[in-house]
């Protein structure tokens, strides 16, 4: 394994800004940094956590606390994980339990949190826990700590505003000829909904709401709302879904009715899933931006372990989503 000794001749710096450069709690040229850690990546170097936290009394390990992990979830893991490694420190996982809504769950989990001693906490998408509150029963332990796609309550934390993509998707169908709309999926979950509510008032489009409360099955959940739209006496002419699965479900139905996509009804999907470009027709959809998320939350985390001052309206980053335009348009 190369040696610090040997990046530092390299770069033509010394051995000490070579370890301030794996270090985000030290100051350092930005430039230099860049340019240390690309000749250490490609002569394979890694720094010795260990040893480094022993010499300094300071953790390099970072905690990531996850429920149910999925592709979307992952995705943001492993963006998240990269960032944080490409400065140094490394990524631990805690995996909530399957009960981890309530108070006493949480407050194992901070236990299990307070006995690693991470230099700071990520909390992830998942399961069905309170993201907010359970960062900031960390943040009062000591913890730094950041909230992936919190819900409702203020909390540090990095958002995906999927309500402008709902608002652009509609947008893009309106600009498409289409007039009267449907939004299909749960309303108690107004994150998606409250764009859609803002575009049809903007673009003067008849709305429907096709509501399904459904989050454990999804594509059940699509297939009922399908079976809705039929019975309409008006059907509107595009739908946009909560989710992929929840598309992928409604499609299946239209089309063992019988029903032409996009020339009877376009359908715009949410989250852009693997599966979503292999549905017939591919499925239009708002892609979450899963590989921002999990840099921004990086960055978010060493800024406040870094110890600067919080920005204005607290420490909160909002990611924007993009429409993706297939075959169901």
């Amino acid at each position: 394994m190369s040696s610090m000794m040997k990046i530092a001749r390299l770069c033509g710096v010394s051995v000490r800004t070579v370890s301030r450069a794996f270090s985000k709690t030290e100051y350092i040229d930005a430039g230099t940094r860049e340019r240390i850690l690309a000749v250490a990546e490609e002569l394979g170097y890694a720094p010795n956590l260990a040893a480094r936290a022993l010499r300094t009394g300071q953790s390099y390990t970072l905690l990531a606390i996850a429920g149910t992990m999925d592709e979307l979830h992952t995705a943001k893991m492993a963006a998240f994980e990269r960032a944080v490694r490409n400065v140094g420190y490394s990524m631990h996982i805690l995996f909530l339990p399957g009960n981890s809504g309530e108070d006493q769950c949480l407050d194992g989990v901070v236990e299990s949190v307070a006995a690693q001693r991470p230099a700071g906490v990520a909390v992830f998408p998942g399961g069905e826990m309170d993201r907010a509150a359970l960062a900031r029963r960390i943040e009062a332990r000591g913890f730094s700590c950041v909230a992936i796609d919190p819900q409702g309550a203020r909390c540090s934390g990095v958002k995906i505003d999927r309500g402008q993509g709902v608002f652009d998707a509609v947008a893009y169908l309106r600009g498409r000829g289409h007039a009267h709309m449907a939004y299909a999926g749960p309303v108690s979950d107004r994150s998606r909904l409250r764009g859609f509510e803002r575009a049809v008032r903007e673009f003067g489009v008849d709305a429907t709401i096709l509501a399904e409360e459904s989050f454990s099955d999804q594509a059940a959940g699509g297939a009922r709302a399908a079976r809705q739209w039929f019975a309409l006496p008006r059907r509107p002419t595009a739908v946009q879904t909560y989710s992929d699965e929840f598309a992928m479900g409604f499609l299946a139905a239209l089309h063992d009715a019988g029903a032409r996509v996009p020339a009877d009804v376009a359908v715009v999907g949410f989250d852009d899933r693997r599966f979503a470009a292999l549905a017939w027709p591919p499925l239009s959809t708002v892609a979450q931006p899963n590989e921002e998320v999990g840099r921004a939350a990086a960055e978010l985390l060493f800024a406040k372990l870094s110890g600067e001052e919080a920005p204005r309206g607290g420490w909160s980053r909002t990611v924007p989503t993009r429409l993706v335009v297939r075959g169901t348009t």
